[in-house]
């Protein structure tokens, strides 16, 4: 399997935790939460309560990501110099982030929001990923999480200790697995331990760090074999998952609706993994589609929520039906990102490839030195 082999039922299933993502934003959000930014553009145009039930656990697509992240920055890692690693995880989150925060920024001055002093505060925050924010948009606070990550990685490489990348994110993983259990069997722990749930302890990777892990696992079961340990450090990040993600949730059906869909995503994450070449071959001639599907999912991510909040509010305010023109930003919003994958991003990319060499050196494997693409 060459290095620049893409997944197509990885990318099909992060197409399908942005969606998630992006109704939980658009459906319940925008209206919903008041005062957040997302509501603060909608200002009370339109709102959906009959779909509050279905649109409640749509967060639930964070965690998927953090999972199909663990997956494939493991695979990028695994043969890369540390600046080859660096540079692609430059490329592959620069571009978009500029693109997308240009055009966030420049809804939120036109839609009156905010005025050009604090959106360029923002604004510079989102290009250059502070950790802390405040973002252009919300969606953003995923971002510093994905990026310590990185950088735990970055690090290993650094130092030559590639090999020890298992075995510190299994330990990452059983420890914040048994933090998230502690604290739900043991509800007095909450306040001792709540450094964990903090914006600090989310950068540690103290509240996601199983998540992180599970898909370092899938990984070493995939490229090296499934060991008693490697199973039994998986189901434990599951387990722990499981646990984290019912507590973040408002209601008991809410949590177990979530939970639902992450198990089921995680098993076909799974066997999309185990069985990507049956899942290859029947892609067949839709393979390069599903491909820019797949990596059109981080703009779509960094794009919906304030942008496709001005087009719904729009849309309203101009007599569309309100669930037609909920379907209407969605499909807008996809097609944007598509839009943004396929022309400006792929020309941005280019052009930061002319970088010197000695900076970003060209990413390759190290054994048949074939150039690796990007692959989350």
């Amino acid at each position: 399997m060459t290095p620049s082999h893409r997944f197509a039922g990885v990318d099909l299933l992060r197409f399908f935790a942005a969606f998630l993502v992006m109704s939980f934003h658009l459906a319940l959000w925008s209206w919903a939460a008041k005062g957040g930014t997302t509501a603060s553009i909608i200002r009370g145009a339109v709102s959906f309560p009959e779909l509050e039930g279905a649109a409640s656990w749509g967060w639930v697509g964070v965690p998927i990501f953090f999972v199909i992240s663990g997956f494939v920055i493991a695979f990028s890692a695994a043969d890369a110099t540390p600046l080859a690693f660096l540079r692609r995880r430059f490329l592959r989150l620069f571009p978009a982030a500029v693109l997308c925060a240009t055009i966030t920024a420049a809804v939120l001055v036109g839609e009156g929001i905010s005025s050009l002093g604090p959106v360029a505060g923002r604004y510079l925050n989102s290009l250059i990923f502070n950790p802390l924010g405040p973002w252009v948009d919300g969606a953003y606070w995923t971002l510093g999480i994905e990026i310590d990550f990185y950088g735990l990685v970055f690090l290993l490489l650094v130092i030559g200790r590639r090999e020890w990348m298992p075995g510190v994110l299994a330990v990452i993983g059983i420890a914040t697995s048994a933090v998230a259990i502690a604290k739900t069997m043991v509800p007095a722990l909450n306040l001792t331990l709540a450094f964990t749930d903090s914006r600090a302890g989310e950068l540690l990777l103290l509240k996601h760090g199983m998540e992180f892990s599970l898909g370092v696992m899938l990984w070493m079961g995939w490229a090296r074999g499934w060991t008693s340990t490697r199973t039994a450090v998986a189901l434990i990040c599951a387990a722990g998952a499981v646990v984290q993600i019912s507590r973040a949730a408002s209601s008991d059906l809410v949590a177990a609706i979530a939970v639902t869909v992450w198990l089921l995503c995680m098993v076909l994450l799974f066997f999309a993994i185990l069985q990507d070449d049956v899942v290859s071959r029947i892609a067949g001639r839709a393979a390069p589609a599903i491909a820019m599907i797949g990596l059109s999912t981080y703009p779509l991510y960094l794009l919906h929520d304030v942008v496709g909040a001005a087009v719904l509010r729009e849309l309203a305010l101009a007599g569309v039906n309100r669930f037609l023109a909920l379907g209407m930003a969605m499909l807008l919003m996809i097609a944007l990102a598509l839009l943004v994958t396929r022309f400006p991003e792929r020309a941005l990319r280019q052009l930061l490839t002319l970088a010197p060499a000695r900076l970003f050196p060209r990413a390759t494997n190290r054994a048949n030195d074939v150039p690796v693409a990007p692959s989350s």
